[in-house]
């Protein structure tokens, strides 16, 4: 009877649709190769993490199921989720919280996850266990893993439809936390890190260098906190010190055989891939914090932070380290050009930011900070809140490889124009590491340690640096006529100067501001007559672009009363723009040009000594004759402006003769 009762489980469970027909497809997963062993030292969990594309389940369907480990690969006969052993984690994307039970169970919520799978009877699930004394995780024997998943459709009514999935091409070898290296590869350390990525984000760190694909094996998986779990009494006491509640921190286990942690990859659970914007790269494990992941012996003692700022390398005197000011800084940039004393060996990049009043007004990112004189080996850059790396894996290793910023994810200026006539004060963190780059950072908080003190970095400096660019003053494009006749119709052309025009920089993308999130007044230019007041005003539109300076016609028609005048184009504010502008800031006036109103287009005035002649243009011929018509004086005009001596003329009316082009102009004067 005994026998009979088991051939008739085994038939039920076989009658189920994806009942032997499920399984995982590895090729799409992502399955870390290492998973701690408690079973000689109880105290020492660490959660595991993995995600699996499982196939061959029904379609369109909801399933409950149970994430467990086991040492065989045998296709168990019932569904009983007791053939396994860890205690589950579960993720439910719809409220995006993570679930930890000892007592995983189909029958109670809390007990399971739920999956939903597409059209083709396929499910990513997020595979999460925290691994127990069970005799299953055991490091004797050549004992492997391998993860398991019991599924078990999500309905009350009808047939329900039961599978089970055992990742047997992917096993995975159990590490006891150790302070030695063994042959057999069952010893190894406790690693945690400080993560760019949000709590709750699933973490997959690699011993290969540069971005990695799905299918391929990471050493360990892990979950950034505060992932708002209760771990327990049992899990490891440096993961409740070091990473537990503690936001953005994960923790896992590496082997003590581990050739470096040179790949770290951050993966969104709502939508798990392998992307190389969401990753830091290291090409030996030895990590520019000073942090070496070759070969760890620290077992159950912590090893971290690789991504953290407070384990500077040895400084190098000769870098110059405080030598920043504004002339090294690219304001669209960020970038530092320091004169180095020795050529850097590998690649630490450059990092600065600038902010200017709130975070939310930035002129300095990360990707772009790439010094040109830096080889192409490493490019890992530990401080700044952002991710390095190349998209292309076929660049890596190669003369571009952490150099070209065309190649990483770009970032622009969140304050343009306004970030190029602010001046930047504040205090500046500056490391320069011995045979590595530099890099200059302000008012950094790193995450994870917002704690530590920032004189923890190897050297500070309150900094001032002046704006890139100064408003200087409205110039003139097109010039007044020196003379003209009254009521004439005029247009001028003007454009606004600054200190650097065109910006010595000569990049992003023509070394100009960009003013077209901007909004100007009207150019204003005033008419004077000679005792300095208004006697006319024309105005104009700034002609605002995407590169290059405002400039600006202006149209109007000239005084109809003959005599001297002055024109100018008053001052120009800073514009409104998009961003927090310098409010105080100003183009000077224009110059003051002086324009002859004339009928005769000869303007006479009388001196001591001579008459002043304004003219229209150069090159005339004017004479002077007497009152019997005799030529007294003659001239070809050298310039606009000319002089007729009369001090020893006699008393008389004269009369002023022009040439100019065909015609004659004529005026009299008075010598008295």
């Amino acid at each position: 009877m005994r026998y009979a009762a088991l051939l008739l489980w085994g038939l039920i469970w076989a009658q189920s649709p994806s009942w032997g027909r499920a399984q995982i497809d590895s090729a799409r997963s992502i399955i870390p190769r290492y998973v701690v062993s408690p079973v000689a030292q109880p105290q020492t969990r660490v959660p595991y993490f993995a995600i699996l594309r499982v196939t061959g389940l029904e379609p369109n369907t909801t399933y409950r199921f149970v994430s467990r480990m086991d040492n065989v690969t045998t296709p168990p006969v019932t569904n009983n989720i007791n053939l396994g052993a860890g205690n589950p984690i579960f993720y439910n994307p719809t409220t995006q919280t993570y679930t930890l039970t000892n007592s995983p169970t189909f029958a109670t919520a809390g007990g399971y996850g739920t999956v939903l799978t597409d059209a083709n009877g396929e499910a990513t699930l997020i595979f999460g266990l925290q691994p127990t004394g069970n005799q299953r995780f055991r490091t004797d024997n050549n004992n492997k893993l391998y993860v398991k998943v019991f599924f078990q459709s999500d309905n009350t009514t009808g047939p329900i439809d039961s599978a089970y999935v055992i990742g047997d091409k992917t096993p995975i070898q159990p590490l006891a936390l150790r302070t030695f290296a063994n042959s057999a590869d069952t010893t190894g350390s406790f690693f945690y890190d400080s993560s760019l990525a949000s709590a709750k984000a699933l973490v997959f760190l690699y011993d290969a260098y540069g971005p990695r694909s799905i299918g391929e094996r990471p050493l360990a998986g892990a979950v950034v906190e505060n992932a708002g779990l209760s771990w327990g009494a049992s899990q490891l006491p440096a993961y409740i010190s070091e990473v537990s509640g503690r936001d953005r921190r994960y923790g896992t286990v590496i082997p003590n055989s581990c050739t470096g942690v040179k790949a770290i990859h951050y993966v969104n659970p709502d939508a798990p891939g392998l992307y190389c914007e969401q990753a830091i790269y290291d090409l030996d494990g030895n990590w520019p914090s000073g942090i070496s992941t070759v070969a760890p012996t620290n077992g159950a003692a912590p090893l971290g932070l690789v991504n953290s700022p407070y384990y500077p390398l040895l400084p190098d005197p000769g870098n110059g380290c405080l030598n920043v000011s504004s002339t090294d800084i690219n304001p669209m940039t960020g970038s530092v050009y320091v004169n180095y004393t020795i050529l850097p060996t590998s690649g630490f990049l450059y990092g600065l930011q600038l902010y200017l009043g709130s975070s939310s007004c930035s002129i300095g990112y990360g990707p772009q900070n790439l010094p040109l004189n830096i080889p192409s080996r490493d490019s890992t850059n530990p401080m700044m809140p952002y991710v390095y790396g190349l998209c292309r894996s076929s660049e890596w290793y190669t003369t571009i490889d952490s150099i070209r910023g065309s190649q990483w994810p770009g970032f622009l200026p969140s304050c343009e124009p306004c970030a190029w006539y602010q001046p930047v004060t504040g205090r500046f963190i500056w490391r320069c590491m011995r045979g590595e780059g530099g890099f200059a950072v302000q008012n950094f908080t790193y995450y994870g340690d917002e704690s530590s003190s920032i004189l923890s970095f190897y050297s500070t400096a309150s900094v001032s640096l002046a704006p890139r660019r100064v408003p200087r003053k409205v110039v003139w494009v097109t010039t007044p006529p020196l003379s003209a006749s009254p009521g004439d119709a005029f247009t001028v052309s003007i454009q606004l100067e600054d200190s650097l025009t065109p910006a010595t920089w000569g990049a992003f993308p023509s070394g100009q501001p960009n003013f077209s999130s901007c909004t100007f007044g009207s150019a204003i230019m005033r008419i004077l007559d000679a005792s300095g007041n208004v006697v006319g005003t024309a105005t104009g539109t700034w002609n605002i672009g995407s590169t290059g300076m405002p400039s600006a016609n202006i149209s109007g028609t000239w005084p109809s009363t003959p005599g001297q005048y002055v024109v100018f184009v008053e001052e120009v504010p800073f514009p409104f723009c998009s961003c927090t502008g310098p409010s105080n800031l100003r183009w000077q006036a224009s110059d003051f040009l002086p324009i002859t109103i004339s009928n005769t287009g000869i303007l006479i005035r009388p001196q001591a000594h001579e008459w002043v002649i304004s003219l229209p243009q150069a090159g005339d011929w004017i004479a002077l004759y007497d009152m019997k018509g005799h030529l007294i004086w003659e001239s070809v005009a050298p310039d606009l402006v000319l002089n007729i001596p009369r001090q020893d003329l006699p008393k008389g009316i004269y009369t002023v003769v022009l040439r100019t082009g065909q015609r004659i102009l004529t005026q009299k004067v008075v010598q008295e």
